[in-house]
């Protein structure tokens, strides 16, 4: 039984992983030219088979320089590059759950426009460029032996082969659509759909670090339903009259067929932003305004 928001942590991911909008577009004010040298992050390490270096993009408007950490990566040693050159920046915050970490170069020094999509347009047919790689959708990963995961990842297999972490994943029209977040293996990877980074973005920009939305209500793991099975007293579910037995079928925008799409629909929720939830109650559908918390400690 999982109580939402509950706090899933780095490490339940990463070990997860080693079992293996008002707009269409946000057009960054900063600038970046593509012929120019390619920022990058490098960083120590706990484990010497974990990356020790990611790439990174500049993002939103507020200056600052988006990049994933491996697990056990040490903050405290980071260093920012544009190609060779180190560059003087401050660590703006990080996010262990989705290992998106967040810079801020003193100068920029920026000359094209990134955009960057407001949802990532997935498809059968999706086809992205990640550096001198071609990347072609496999799928929506939302568990790995056997694990939810705290957000549905994106599955590519690449060719001719899988770039770093942090990579930014293009369309034809230069659009950020994803980041590249872990290899699978020698030809496939994760990536981390352009919504989940723009999410954390948004916390970090104004407090420095990701807020989970918390509503208080329990589901049960693994259920083929997204059923509730308890709602926590004082919490906003409680408050806005969330039973159990009641059937999570829609968050916001997003279908919830089963507890793997809940676990995902939640990581999106967003501390006092009012958000409708539709459950199914017996016979009844009922559409339930709620408005998430700040997740409890």
């Amino acid at each position: 039984m999982v109580i939402f928001g509950c706090r899933i942590t780095w490490l339940t991911f990463a070990v997860s992983m080693g079992m293996l909008l008002a707009s269409d577009s946000f057009v960054a004010a900063q600038q970046v030219d593509a012929s120019s040298p390619e920022w990058g992050v490098t960083f120590d390490t706990a484990r010497k088979d974990h990356p020790t270096r990611s790439a990174a993009s500049p993002i939103g408007d507020g200056g600052m320089i988006v990049f994933v950490a491996a697990t056990g990566a040490n903050l405290q040693s980071l260093k920012l590059h544009r190609g060779e050159e180190l560059k003087p920046s401050t660590l703006a915050g990080y996010d262990p759950i989705t290992g998106l970490g967040f810079v801020k170069p003193r100068n920029l020094g920026l000359s094209e426009p990134l955009v960057w999509l407001r949802r990532t347009p997935v498809s059968p047919n999706l086809t992205l460029r990640a550096k001198r790689s071609q990347a072609v959708f496999k799928g929506r990963v939302k568990s790995i032996g056997g694990k939810v995961l705290p957000l549905a990842l994106l599955k590519f297999d690449f060719t001719p082969e899988v770039p770093p972490p942090g990579t930014p994943m293009l369309d034809a029209k230069n659009q950020v659509n994803a980041i590249l977040f872990q290899a699978a293996d020698d030809q496939s990877a994760y990536a981390l759909p352009v919504e989940a980074v723009h999410r954390v973005y948004r916390d970090v920009e104004k407090t420095g670090q990701f807020q989970r939305g918390w509503l208080g209500i329990s589901l049960l793991a693994g259920a083929d339903q997204a059923k509730v099975v308890r709602v926590l007293p004082g919490s906003p579910a409680k408050d806005s009259g969330v039973q159990a037995d009641d059937v999570l079928v829609v968050v916001g925008d997003r279908m919830i067929k089963n507890y793997a799409d809940a676990v995902d629909a939640f990581f999106y929720l967003v501390p006092d932003q009012p958000v409708i939830l539709k459950f199914q109650r017996g016979d009844q559908m009922l559409n339930i305004h709620l408005k998430p918390a700040v997740e409890k400690p």
